[in-house]
Formats: structure tokens, C-alpha cells, sequence
């Protein structure tokens, strides 16, 4: 039903599960623009400048238009790296960060009378967490193959230094 001519857009904050379930479905596809833009309504909301796109996969002349149109009229700073390269970032980057917030905000933190600027940080990240849907953090740990490793190693970490601590 998809005609060769049409370009089809992937923002999902995943790229691998992604990119292989387009090549089983429409295999050989001319016109594909795979991304991830780093940024979301919030921080966009006054503007998308110096925000930036990261491309996992661009083919065909629409999909170089459109990242063009991102970086010259957008003003995206655009960034191209491979699915597999971008899932390994984002495990970190990404499923790490919503990880720890969630389970900072699990822990049912509150602003305190007294407040240093480093817990300050960790309020952010939780409210920030709150404006996440379920949705997006399920994809983001389930849906990155890196992401369970990389929480397997943060796990890990906080039992080194507890076990020092004792």
C-alpha cells in the first residue's frame, strides 16, 4: 500500500528493532528517514535551535531534503551514526537516565527545607521523569537491546559501594 515514492519518518527513540522490522516489511524501500530528534516539547518550546537530530539511516533525494530543511531552517545540529551505534549511546545516555529517575521518583523524594544545588539536580530529574509517559520508558528499556546491560551495571556499581560503605 506504501508507494516507492513516499518517504517514511521513524522518531522512535530506538533504532535497531526499528530499522529491522522496515527492512522485513518494505524491503528495499527507496525513500527512509530514520531519526531520533534529542529533544521533546518541553525543550523545544521556545525554538529548535542547536537541538539535535541524530540519523541512523537517510535514503533517497526526499529524506536529504528534509535533513537539510532540519539542519538550514531548523537549525538542528545533525548528527549520523549507524542503528546499532545510536542504541549503544542511548543506552546510556538515555535508558541510564530514565532508570535512575525513575527509581529516584519510586523513592517518593520531596523538596526539602534545606537543599543543595546536587539534590536540586536529582528533584529535575525526577520531574522531569514525570513528564514521560509509561509508554516511552517501557520502549527505551525494553526496547534498546544495550539498555539491560547498562542497568545491570549501575546495579552493580551501587553494590561495590555499598559493600565498601559496610
Amino acid at each position: 500500500m506504501v508507494r516507492p515514492e513516499t518517504l517514511l519518518v521513524d522518531v522512535c527513540s530506538v533504532k535497531t528493532k526499528p530499522q529491522d522490522i522496515y527492512a522485513n516489511i518494505l524491503p528495499g524501500h527507496a525513500n527512509l528517514l530514520f531519526t531520533h530528534p534529542l529533544f521533546g516539547p518541553q525543550s523545544a518550546a521556545t525554538g529548535t535551535k542547536d537541538h539535535q537530530l541524530i540519523v541512523t539511516k537517510s535514503s533517497g533525494a526526499l529524506a536529504e531534503r528534509v535533513v537539510t530543511f532540519c539542519e538550514q531552517k531548523l537549525q538542528l545540529r545533525i548528527s549520523r551514526m549507524s542503528a546499532d551505534e545510536h542504541d549503544q549511546v542511548m543506552a546510556r545516555v538515555h535508558a541510564l537516565t530514565f532508570f535512575v529517575a525513575r527509581a529516584l521518583g519510586d523513592m517518593q523524594l520531596q523538596e526539602e527545607a534545606f537543599m543543595t544545588p546536587s539534590y536540586d539536580m536529582l528533584m529535575d530529574l525526577v520531574k522531569l521523569d514525570r513528564s514521560h509517559s509509561e509508554e516511552l520508558f517501557q520502549t527505551v528499556e525494553q526496547g534498546n537491546p544495550y539498555a539491560r546491560q547498562e542497568r545491570e551495571r549501575l546495579l552493580a556499581s551501587f553494590a561495590g559501594i555499598e559493600a565498601k560503605l559496610k
